[in-house]
């Protein structure tokens, strides 16, 4: 079976292997496997969430960046396939902690979010075999210029239609600025760590 051929969950779920670090996938001698990092809110001093990180080696051990990665999957389908057996990881890894509350953050790149059935499909997916609801799923959007803004808020609609959670990540840098929170009307704001430490910092205003 071709991962490009049957990205479904039930074509991808028996790729899904555990050991003693976790649940993980082999891809095109890649293997994957999850990292979360809670994420606290300043508003309730206390962690509301967790972060799923990428976590991916060849076949030395090496750790490769999740971005070059991705940047190496230049076609549609092996981004595709990239983006769905990481998130199958993720959710993997995530039911098996059995946290009841908080949420499941997972990092999203916009033009592998399309507005149609293939998508909504795995995504519910998900959510039903892991036993995850919709509401505690987290879609962070990667920031990135869009060269279609109103495709880019078709896709967040779709998403908040079903009760899945947005949230901007990593805001005060690049293109998360506060024309995006407009347009977006994301449920969470995530601030990136230096306008934190700006903030923070003595004698900021």
């Amino acid at each position: 079976m071709s991962f490009r051929r049957d990205l479904t969950l039930a074509g991808i779920l028996p790729h899904l292997a555990r050991d003693a670090a976790g649940w993980r996938i082999v891809y095109q001698g890649v293997t994957l496997r999850s990292a979360f990092q809670p994420v606290v809110s300043i508003t309730h001093k206390r962690v509301v969430g967790y972060e799923a990180l990428l976590r991916a080696t060849n076949a030395s051990g090496q750790l490769i960046a999740p971005d070059q990665l991705f940047a190496r999957a230049k076609a549609t389908g092996p981004a595709l396939a990239l983006e769905r057996l990481t998130r199958c990881v993720h959710f993997a890894n995530f039911a098996e902690q059995n946290v009841e509350t908080g949420w499941l953050f997972v990092n999203a790149l916009p033009q592998l979010l399309r507005v149609g059935a293939s998508h909504r499909a795995f995504t519910d997916e998900l959510c039903d075999y892991f036993g995850l609801p919709h509401h505690r799923v987290v879609f962070e959007m990667i920031e990135q210029a869009s060269t279609d803004e109103p495709q880019f808020e078709r896709i967040v609609d779709s998403l908040r239609e079903r009760d899945l959670l947005i949230a901007i990540d990593d805001f005060g840098t690049g293109f998360s600025n506060f024309d995006r929170v407009w347009r977006m009307r994301p449920d969470i704001v995530k601030l990136d760590r230096s306008l934190v430490a700006r903030i923070a910092a003595p004698g900021a205003d």
